[in-house]
């Protein structure tokens, strides 16, 4: 990267899906207009281009909705006006999420070629009962060949998994695992499924969080996990609270602004790597009863949550905030 340009992301927002997940509660809808959106989009990027000449862009992520339902000419066309308009890293991080019922080798090939080089497959669950429970619109060797597919023609493969799910069952194949190199687990929230214990996902989670380690994937962030240099470089600038630029109905900013410190703690803290202690230094006190309860450590002038903090991370933010 130029040392001349300031870093930035772009998020693109792909708001289609063949069909909204009962828990889902992202800005989506089923089918819609795709080739006015994309025209839309294509405009406002073109419109910002002047804003965006002293940015080098380090990581561009496709996300949804469900975007490998989209017509891939519509990604690809998206792809390229950003190429046109923009100063992209040749090195830049570039995602898309894919469901494993809509994902091909002709797309795989087609993204491969157009310089996507991270795919991120919602898999949520192995279980068919489970992918039942959730309303998934794929099976569990759907998934399991959508990982196979990815992995011949990326080398940087996510997976999203999802635990606390009513009547649910953690299963964990070895074999894939041990090909992918970046995980995603989240605790199911939704007010439309019976909640689990607090106990029965903190079971579930150390359940993950140790198969995966086995696996050399391990957490970088509250619920991320990866192989060493395989943290995604999109997300990792949104809690290091850095500067992003979305495109898309449901698509959120932080360009050319100022981050307040209580955001930084809030960001900071969901990292393994934690938070400078100078962030915190009006509240030391506070910090170093939670380092004695064992929430916290302190490390070379950074303040991090243990795995202890980790698990209560809510209600050690607001002590920090």
């Amino acid at each position: 990267m130029t040392d001349l340009k300031k870093p930035l992301s772009i998020y693109v927002h792909v708001p289609f899906c063949e069909k909204r997940c009962p828990y889902c509660d992202f800005h989506s809808y089923e089918n819609g207009g795709q080739e006015f959106y994309f025209f839309q989009t294509a405009k406002d990027i073109i419109e910002k281009s002047a804003e965006l000449k002293d940015y080098c862009i380090q990581s561009i992520y496709f996300g949804g909705g469900t975007p490998s339902f989209l017509d891939e000419k519509y990604l690809c066309g998206i792809l390229s006006t950003i190429y046109e308009v923009c100063f992209v890293d040749p090195y830049a991080e570039i995602t898309i999420e894919c469901n494993p019922n809509s994902f091909t080798e002709e797309k795989a090939v087609l993204y491969s070629h157009y310089g996507i080089n991270r795919v991120s497959i919602g898999v949520q669950s192995f279980c068919d009962e489970t992918l039942k429970i959730l309303g998934r619109q794929h099976s569990a060797q759907q998934a399991k060949d959508a990982i196979k597919l990815a992995c011949e023609f990326f080398d940087n493969v996510s997976i999203d998994l999802m635990y606390g799910i009513p009547s649910g069952k953690i299963i964990l194949p070895e074999e894939y695992l041990s090909i992918i190199q970046h995980v995603s687990a989240y605790c199911l929230e939704s007010d439309k499924f019976e909640k689990v214990s607090d106990e029965q996902c903190l079971k579930e989670q150390k359940q993950i969080q140790k198969c995966l380690a086995n696996h050399f994937i391990e957490r970088y962030e509250v619920s991320n996990y990866a192989m060493l240099g395989f943290d995604c470089i999109h997300n990792m600038n949104y809690w290091e609270c850095g500067e992003w630029i979305g495109f898309g109905e449901g698509a959120k900013s932080h360009f050319e602004e100022e981050w307040d410190i209580e955001d930084k703690v809030m960001m900071g803290l969901r990292l393994m790597q934690g938070i400078h202690i100078s962030l915190v230094q009006d509240k030391i006190d506070v910090v170093n009863e939670l380092v004695l309860g064992g929430f916290l450590e302190i490390n070379n002038y950074r303040v991090s949550c243990t795995d202890k903090g980790f698990d209560v991370l809510s209600a050690v933010t607001v002590k920090l905030i």
